[in-house]
């Protein structure tokens, strides 16, 4: 099933085959893009590509994120589990000349509502590193709460990190 959700700066649609863009293999190699995620141990080809995209089973979603001017500037996932009723959400701009734009806090605004509206889903949940401050703000800025921090969790560039985890409740 293809879904298309529409914001007013981006539309995320059902990721498919045909995604696995030069493009989009380089954001997810390209070290600065993929600096605070587990990306960044993995060498992407289309194959991997292929491979994560197959593994995203109903209810979960992958989309990719595009600007209204049609161009591609990212993806976002909803990882459902649906024993807990719970959903994880992801994020990743590849287009760093559009981070600050909105254009994150904007999708995972979409993916709060149509979880919200089209999943049976009691808790949505995020993870992000601490000194990922627009993934922080994006989180805040849709009304989730800071729940717990793993302390020293990662190593980011030799330096242990807290891996903060955010929440909100769907009733």
């Amino acid at each position: 099933m293809s879904l298309v959700l529409q914001g007013s700066k981006v539309i995320l649609e059902s990721f498919r085959g045909s995604d696995i863009t030069e493009e989009y293999i380089g954001w997810l190699n390209n070290r600065e893009i993929t600096r605070y995620s587990n990306q960044r141990f993995t060498r992407h080809t289309h194959a991997t590509c292929r491979e994560y995209l197959e593994s995203i089973k109903p209810p979960s979603h992958f989309f990719k994120i595009m600007s209204r001017e049609g161009v591609a500037v990212g993806t976002c996932t909803i990882h459902v589990n649906a024993h807990h009723k719970t959903a994880d959400i992801g994020l990743l701009i590849g287009k760093s000349d559009r981070w600050g734009q909105g254009i994150g806090t904007e999708s995972v605004r979409i993916m709060i509502e149509f979880i919200q509206s089209e999943l049976d889903i009691r808790k949505i949940t995020a993870g992000t590193l601490a000194v990922n401050v627009g993934m922080r703000k994006i989180l805040l800025r849709n009304g989730m709460i800071e729940e717990a921090v793993k302390k020293e969790q990662e190593i980011i560039e030799g330096k242990p990190i807290d891996m903060v985890y955010y929440c909100t409740f769907t009733a």
